[in-house]
């Protein structure tokens, strides 16, 4: 048997894939949708330490190891888990001379030099082995199949249409060849006119078994057409319903090639099924005819079935491989051809969409190779197999049949018979087989589809709908992202009165973005409490809460269709269209749809790429506003925005009597603010007004410095400094890297080696994007001490 090739969906999903590997050798079968349950990659997909606790929950004990070669491997005798080009993770499985053979789960299978992979081993390995109390699991085809949707009560009339005419259509089959013999025989004893009786009887069968088949199409479409509506329907409606987090995880491009698997489960249904189920039915019948006309015609027929069995199940794992590698390139396709059309833009200002096409070839390609590969074996190796027993077979069995008409212990009716429906069986065996491997490759489809059946939804259990006021609290507040192992925020407290307005504000990464999810209920803390007009936000039902927030993000998400429904989309408070024209108008922040010839019915672009930023910007406002919100949260909402615009826009948001959040960037634009308050690190390091942070030495003082340092040298000079911070509310956060790095480090044993340096394995492409954010950090840091002069 093969090694099992686990193949990842997503980027940040390798340590998965080749956890699933380990488990699925060792005969624990377990996919990546299962291992999700215990350990979210994140978006910086999981750790070497997070693997290790990941393959021991699952009942082995796993070795951590330094290894300077790979030729330390060589003899290791089992499978270990490489970490490769210090940003993946691959499955040794063997090392044969100067050949190594891998399992990696971005590409399958597959043999390389030793020279290149010592190239991209990065020199740490785990080693995991089953324990006493590894349970094994055997593979379970249809249980994520939701079958529930398959067999309901509304479909009960529908099935029975459908299996009444399936017995039709089996009763013909088996009448054919008893009406061969029946003729033959009736011919070769002299009674011709049972010839003229059986042509009519064929005539009249023929045209009955046409209309049969007519009306067993149309009852199966019916059942497939409402199978089809509940999975993809039902799916969609969950997917609308997950967390915010879920998204964050995941590229559209695998969310949308997620979906569309459940077509491939319609178009099975509505084509394949059918026949696999018509094909078994068949076979059956057949062979019952043959068990009556004799034992010895049928064994024959079961030692050449045999034969095909035995290659079809030779090539079935290969083939399964070779498909779960079309699948995962043509997925990582698509993505990029997603990520292309969206980013259009600055990929040919940066002149990358020679990079990106190349990209897109690699994957595209690998995605060919595998299903060549797949037609290979399926339609090369098994299909000719299949067509030289459809051929010879009943050849066979009419050879086989003869002596025993010599002997009499068959009429010549009878083995013609045999022969004739014989051909029959060997198509419907063949057809069979690729059925199978067609309900396996719809398995992989299923299984893609279970990541979203199994992500648990918002938890929306909250009754009230009214909020009696607009303060908000925030205690002790903490947030990771699922997986991660830094925390987002930690132990933010926060108190706004109603109708006051605060700002946020901090460097890249600190944590504001995700604080202003969190107020608008976007997100859930991992721990402590939020609550609204006193009451836990928990308590609340979350479409009835979010009716009462606006939100303005950094990037207004529009979606096909005219710019009038956009503004109103989920709005449903009474006013007229007219009216709701009028308020927009009022608000003088959209003169510019004035002069567009088709107003408020100008079709907007998925993204809003027809608008200028600034419009785009202005729109978000607007649409926010419209809903008049007790609590309104702005992120980054005038970035776009001329001077001219942003007092226009400023003014206008001063006179909504509500309570405001604010995160800016811009710090101009908060000075006037109840309160600002400074987050580093995800924690809460300043809060004061912006009087109050300006006099003293800080990190607000030195992020208002790199703005405007004119301005605020003006102002320090005209205030007296005192020397203590505004309001400090937490300390500076601690350094989580060494005591992570360490925690692995613990577990460690060392190969030929005799020390080694502290690592930390990241397994995305966001890790490259966060060390540029801790970097930035660092700078702003550096630039904000060497400021202090001023003081």
């Amino acid at each position: 048997m093969g090694f099992p090739a686990v193949l990842q969906a997503a980027a940040t999903e390798c340590g998965l894939g080749v956890g699933a590997s380990v488990l699925q050798h060792y005969g624990r079968y377990q996919t990546i949708s299962d291992l999700r349950l215990i350990a979210e990659p994140g978006r910086e997909g999981l750790s070497m330490l997070q693997v290790r606790n990941l393959l021991m929950v699952e009942g082995m004990d796993v070795g951590a190891y330094k290894a300077n070669s790979l030729e330390q491997l060589r003899d290791i005798g089992k499978p270990a888990i490489l970490h490769w080009n210090n940003s993946h993770y691959v499955v040794l499985v063997r090392i044969r001379k100067d050949r190594v053979h891998i399992m990696d789960p971005a590409t399958g299978m597959k043999v390389i030099p030793l020279q290149e992979a010592e190239g991209s081993f990065s020199g740490s390995v785990l080693v995991p082995t089953p324990r006493k109390d590894f349970k094994k699991k055997s593979r379970k085809v249809f249980q994520d199949w939701q079958l529930n949707t398959f067999f309901t009560k509304k479909m009960f009339a529908q099935y029975a249409v459908f299996v009444v005419l399936l017995v039709i259509t089996y009763s013909v089959t088996f009448a054919v060849p008893v009406v061969i013999q029946s003729v033959v025989d009736a011919q070769l004893r002299g009674h011709e006119d049972a010839i003229i009786v059986a042509t009519i009887g064929v005539v009249v069968g023929v045209a009955g078994y046409y209309l049969v088949s007519i009306a067993r199409a149309a009852a199966l479409a019916s059942i497939v057409s409402s199978i089809g509506y509940q999975l993809l329907g039902g799916m969609f409606k969950r997917l609308l319903k997950l967390p915010l987090t879920y998204f964050a995880l995941r590229s559209p491009g695998d969310i949308l090639y997620r979906l569309s698997s459940v077509n491939t489960l319609r178009n099975f249904l509505s084509t394949n099924l059918t026949e696999l189920v018509i094909n078994i039915g068949t076979m059956i019948v057949i062979l019952v005819f043959i068990a009556q006309q004799s034992r010895e015609i049928l064994i024959i027929t079961f030692v050449v079935l045999a034969v095909l069995m035995l290659i079809w199940f030779v090539t079935a794992r290969p083939t399964s491989q070779a498909l779960d590698a079309e699948y995962a390139h043509a997925s990582e396709a698509q993505v990029v051809e997603l990520d292309a059309i969206n980013t259009v833009a600055s990929m040919k200002m940066t002149g990358s969409a020679s990079s990106t096409y190349e990209t897109w070839r690699e994957a595209y390609k690998q995605s060919l190779a595998s299903m060549r590969r797949r037609m290979v074996l399926q339609q090369g190796v098994l299909g000719s197999a299949a067509s030289v027993v459809q051929l010879g077979g009943p050849l066979i069995l009419l050879l086989a049949s003869l002596p025993l008409v010599n002997q009499g212990v068959l009429t010549l009716g009878q083995a013609i018979a045999t022969e004739g429906i014989s051909a029959m069986l060997f198509s419907s065996i063949s057809s069979t087989m690729f059925g199978i491997m067609n309900i396996i490759a719809v398995d992989r489809a299923v299984a893609r589809i279970v990541d979203i059946q199994r992500y648990d939804p918002e938890q929306d259990g909250g009754t009230i709908t009214k909020l009696a006021s607009s303060d908000i609290e925030l205690e002790n507040v903490n947030f990771t992202y699922p997986g991660g192992t830094q925390p987002v925020l930690s132990e933010v407290s926060i108190t706004v009165p109603e109708g006051h307005d605060i700002a946020l504000v901090g460097s890249s990464g600190s944590g504001k973005s995700t604080l202003a999810m969190l107020l608008c209920s976007l997100y859930s803390p991992v721990s402590g409490t939020i609550r609204m007009g006193g009451i836990n936000v928990q308590d609340y039902s979350l479409d009835a809460l979010r009716s009462h927030i606006g939100y303005v993000p950094q990037q207004l998400q529009t979606r096909g269709g005219t710019l009038y429904e956009n503004l109103t989309a989920g709005l449903d408070d009474g006013r007229t269209r007219e009216e709701i024209e009028a308020d927009v108008l009022s608000m003088g922040i959209l003169d510019f749809v004035k002069g567009l010839p088709m107003g408020f019915d100008t079709i907007m672009s998925s993204d809003g790429e027809n608008f200028s930023g600034g419009q785009r910007q202005r729109i978000a406002i607007v649409t926010a506003l419209l809903r008049r919100p007790r609590i309104l949260v702005l992120d980054e909402a005038t970035s776009a925005l001329d001077t001219t615009t942003e007092r226009q826009v400023t003014e206008l948001i001063a006179r909504y009597k509500c309570t405001k959040v604010v995160v800016a960037h811009r710090l101009s634009t908060i000075r006037n603010a109840q309160r600002i308050i400074v987050l580093e690190g995800g924690r809460i390091i300043q809060s004061g007004s912006h009087d109050e942070l300006i006099r003293i030495p800080g990190r607000y003082r030195d992020l208002y410095y790199l703005e405007d340092p004119e301005s605020i040298a003006q102002e320090i000079r005209t205030h007296e400094a005192p020397q203590t911070q505004g309001k400090p509310q937490a300390q500076e956060p601690q350094d989580e890297q060494r005591e992570y790095e360490e925690s692995l480090y613990d577990h460690m044993a060392w190969v030929g080696v005799e020390s080694a340096p502290r690592f930390r394995c990241r397994t995305s492409f966001w890790s490259s994007g966060s060390r540029y954010r801790e970097a930035t950090a660092a700078r702003m840091h550096k630039a904000a001490d060497n400021s202090r002069w001023l003081g």
